[in-house]
């Protein structure tokens, strides 16, 4: 076992090629379902592979790094060319603020470095972002096939979590073999910090929170059977929680309970929007400190790099002119260990300056708003408003989350993925939608009718 202070994570990897034989046969197997499954279980494969494939596994064809996350892609977007399933799609609001996001912060970032290793390095990462989105968009078109990911993702949970209770116990990652992840599980102050296929634990603990609201859903709509597979998966999620000894998963599932929680005043999200500000400014002018200074007194387990979070907002607001224009190429210079972006919103505006971020959190609010729309005009139907509700959670999860770690390895994808699924429901909604937290708002039919008796709500099927 490795304290993790003693491990130095570069990316060693970047720029040759690293496949094991096992990664190249999974890579293989989850080619061909992406390329033969049924549409609505085609992205399924590139999310399972996530799980139990280090995404350091890669092929290098004239210095373009090929992971098998961009493979999939790829062969995602060949069978979409060879069976004709793209269709026409309805553009919303999320998905034209995404789009500006990615390439404003693409370009920014080519420009800002100026040179040819970041031209190929920054339009890989935009397509690896905008070519997941759309694909998503395509190959998804119904909260039926939202579920069914879902069902499926909690049935996965289970053998994940079994072989983190394993490292857990044994102190050993048997993932190592596919290189880039250590073979001996890291510690930090004596604990355990395990991560199984995933890049980091706290990216395997935060990939699993973000699975939780749908699977939550499931538990409490679904048929008999799909309540007990997602409770399981439920378990088994934070189970890979408890395993990675991560404060920042574990903030992100207080933020799944919260939010989960407030489903009943979806009507009133206006309201709870203004009192979180409230909260926020009472805190700020209650503190001596800047409110980021939480950080340090505030610890969900021991061992947590509180401070270096404060010192790092810190500095970055205090360099504000530093970065704002067009980013910059490093933070080393801004302190002792700062060099490690432990914020995935100072990661955008270092790497796209303040119009990236702008954006950024634009994709963030926008996604916020539309899933809340979604919900709302489900009215009564409260299968329908709790899925919307769950991926309103799940964003709100992330954007908790990302307050204390940057995203790459398996977490980027599942972001991307969850995006695009609420830009999916948002694109059924009709162009006149409810007015958000007005139960008014839905214009009935002036023509007076007989109300048709109520039935009972059945479990979905899924």
């Amino acid at each position: 076992m490795y304290e993790e202070e003693d491990i130095l994570f570069d990316a060693w990897w970047a720029d040759q090629t690293v496949i094991h034989p096992l990664g190249l046969t999974a890579l293989i197997i989850a080619a061909v379902g992406v390329l033969f499954l049924p549409r609505r279980w085609a992205i399924a494969p590139v999310f399972v592979l996530a799980c139990f494939v280090s995404p350091v596994q890669r092929l290098v064809v004239w210095e373009i790094d090929f992971d098998f996350f961009r493979i999939l892609a790829l062969v995602g977007w060949l069978r979409l060319l060879l069976r004709s399933e793209y269709h026409e799609m309805k553009w919303t609001r999320l998905d034209i603020w995404i789009s500006l996001q990615i390439v404003a912060g693409t370009t920014i970032f080519i420009i800002s470095r100026g040179a040819f290793d970041a031209f190929i390095n920054g339009v890989g990462r935009g397509f690896d972002a905008l070519g997941l989105y759309f694909l998503v968009r395509h190959l998804i078109r119904s909260e039926a096939e939202i579920r069914r990911f879902g069902l499926l993702m909690a049935a996965v949970a289970l053998p994940v979590a079994a072989f983190f209770v394993l490292e857990k116990q044994t102190g050993r990652n048997i993932f190592s073999i596919f290189g880039g992840v250590p073979e001996y599980t890291l510690v930090r102050r004596g604990e355990l910090r395990c991560q199984g296929a995933f890049v980091h634990p706290i990216i395997a603990g935060c990939f699993w929170v973000g699975l939780l609201p749908v699977m939550i859903h499931l538990a409490r709509f679904g048929k008999t059977w799909v309540k007990i597979l997602a409770g399981s998966g439920i378990i088994s999620a934070l189970i890979v929680v408890w395993a990675c000894a991560s404060s920042t998963p574990m903030a992100g599932v207080a933020a799944v309970i919260l939010g989960t929680g407030l489903f009943g005043l979806r009507y009133r999200t206006r309201l709870l929007t203004w009192l979180a500000v409230g909260g926020v400014v009472f805190l700020q002018l209650l503190m001596a400190a800047p409110i980021w200074h939480l950080f340090v007194r505030v610890r969900i387990i021991g061992g947590s790099t509180g401070y270096h979070r404060f010192m790092l907002i810190d500095q970055f607001v205090k360099r504000f002119g530093e970065w704002a224009l067009l980013g910059t190429p490093t933070t080393e210079h801004w302190g002792r260990g700062l060099i490690d972006v432990t914020c995935h919103y100072i990661a955008v505006g270092i790497g796209g300056g303040v119009i990236s971020l702008a954006l950024f959190i634009g994709v963030i609010v926008v996604a916020h708003r539309s899933a809340i729309r979604c919900s709302v005009a489900a009215g009564e139907d409260r299968a329908r408003a709790d899925l919307s509700w769950a991926l309103l959670t799940t964003v709100f999860a992330h954007s908790i989350m990302f307050m204390a770690v940057s995203y790459f390895g398996q977490g980027t994808p599942l972001w991307i993925f969850h995006l695009a699924v609420i830009g999916v429901l948002a694109s059924k909604l009709p162009v006149a939608t409810p007015v958000l937290n007005e139960r008014a708002s839905v214009v009935p039919d002036p023509t007076p009718l007989r109300p048709a008796p109520a039935l009972p709500q059945r479990p979905l099927g899924v």
